[in-house]
Order: structure tokens, then sequence, then C-alpha cells
């Protein structure tokens, strides 16, 4: 059962009748709000890892850059985002 304050890691919630921009920005989201989630401990430790947050705030930066030319993709761009993300999440999510 899925902890009612987690995302939805399978984005089943939108549906198949979603617009394929909204799965694909609810995806890219649930990914940056990871990443933030993850930078904000990494300050906050007491020993943080400066490659870690490195390559956290690079892959922060990129999904936000991807969230920011999402209006302007064509159709099988926004596919491949939705599918990128998807996955890039659950990989993130799965420790």
């Amino acid at each position: 059962m899925t902890d009612p304050g987690s995302p939805d890691r399978d984005f089943s919630a939108l549906g198949q009748e979603a617009d394929p921009r909204a799965r694909a920005r609810l995806a890219i989201q649930q990914v940056i709000s990871w990443y933030g989630r993850e930078l904000m401990q990494q300050r906050r430790s007491e020993t943080p890892d400066p490659d870690r947050t490195a390559a956290l705030q690079k892959g922060l930066e990129r999904a936000q850059e991807d969230q920011r030319g999402l209006p302007q993709a064509e159709a099988d761009e926004v596919q491949r985002l939705t599918d990128t993300y998807v996955a890039l999440y659950r990989q993130l999510t799965e420790s």
C-alpha cells in the first residue's frame, strides 16, 4: 500500500485520458521534488557529501530545464520526457 503522503510511483492517478503534457509535467515535478528533498537533507547534514550535492544539483537543474521546455515540446518529445522521468523517479525512489 502506498503511503498517503508519498507521491504515486506509477502515476496512475492521472489515468490514460489525462493530457499527455500533464503527465509529463507531473513526472518531471516528482523528480524535481525528490531532488529538492535530497538536497535539503545534504545541506542539513553534519557531513554533507560535496560530490553528491553537486550531482543532485545537476540533476535538479536538468529537470528544471526540461520542465521549462515542456510547453514548446512536440508530442513525441512530451512522450519521451514522460517515459524518461517516470523511469527516473522509479529508479530514484527504489531504495
